[in-house]
C-alpha cells in the first residue's frame, strides 16, 4: 500500500502518493468510460448534456471551496456544492446524473482526499456522491427537482455516510482496540 498511499500518524489517515493520484485519476476516467457505456446503449449523449454535467461538476467544486463550518475528522459544511450536481440527474436522468455524480465524487477524493480505511473511500466518495444522481428518479414529476433533491438524494447521502461511520467507528476502531489489549501492550510497564 506503501506505492500508492503514506500512512500519516498524526490524524491516521491515508495521504496519496504521485502514483496514488495517478490511480485515482485512472480510476476516475475508467468510471467516466463506463457511466458513458451505460448511459449511450440507446442514445448518445449530446454535447449540451456533457457541457451542462461538466459545468455542474465544476460548478459543485469550487462552491465546494466555500466552508461555511469544518469538522474536526473530516468533512465540512458547504454552500450548495451538491446542488448543482443533482440537476444534472433532474435534467437528464438517473444514468447520467449517477455518472456525474459519481465523477464528482472521485474528484474530491482527489482533491481532499481523506481516507483511513479501504472501505471508506467507496462508501463515503463513490457511493455517498453517486447517490446525488439518484434525482433522475423524480426528471418528469411535479415538483421533482424538490422530491429529487430532499427525499432521495441527500436521505441516500445521509445512510452512506452513516454506514460508513459505522463501519470505520464500530468495526475498525473496535478491532484495533481488541487487538491492542489482547497483545497486552497497554499493561507491559505497569
Amino acid at each position: 500500500m506503501s506505492i500508492f498511499f503514506n500512512y500519516s500518524k498524526a490524524d491516521g489517515s491515508y495521504m496519496p502518493t504521485m502514483a496514488g493520484y495517478v490511480l485515482l485519476v485512472a480510476v476516475l476516467l475508467a468510471i467516466l468510460i463506463i457511466g458513458a457505456a451505460l448511459t449511450g446503449r440507446g442514445r448518445k449523449a449530446s454535447a449540451k448534456q456533457i457541457a451542462f454535467s461538466s459545468v455542474a461538476i465544476a460548478l459543485g467544486t469550487v462552491t465546494s471551496m466555500i466552508k461555511i463550518f469544518e469538522f474536526p475528522m473530516g468533512g465540512s459544511l458547504t454552500l450548495f456544492s451538491m446542488l448543482f450536481v443533482t440537476l444534472v440527474g433532474y435534467w437528464y436522468g438517473t444514468r447520467a446524473g449517477i455518472t456525474a455524480s459519481v465523477a464528482y465524487g472521485i474528484l474530491q477524493l482527489v482533491l481532499w482526499p481523506y481516507i483511513i480505511n479501504p472501505v471508506q473511500p467507496i462508501v463515503d466518495y463513490v457511493l455517498a456522491f453517486g447517490a446525488l444522481g439518484l434525482s433522475g428518479v423524480f426528471h418528469n414529476s411535479k415538483n421533482g427537482l424538490v422530491k429529487g433533491v430532499y427525499s432521495c438524494s441527500y436521505w441516500q447521502i445521509f445512510l452512506c455516510i452513516f454506514v460508513g461511520t459505522y463501519f470505520l467507528w464500530i468495526v475498525c476502531i473496535r478491532l484495533r482496540i481488541h487487538r491492542i489489549f489482547r497483545a497486552g501492550s497497554l499493561f507491559t510497564r505497569i
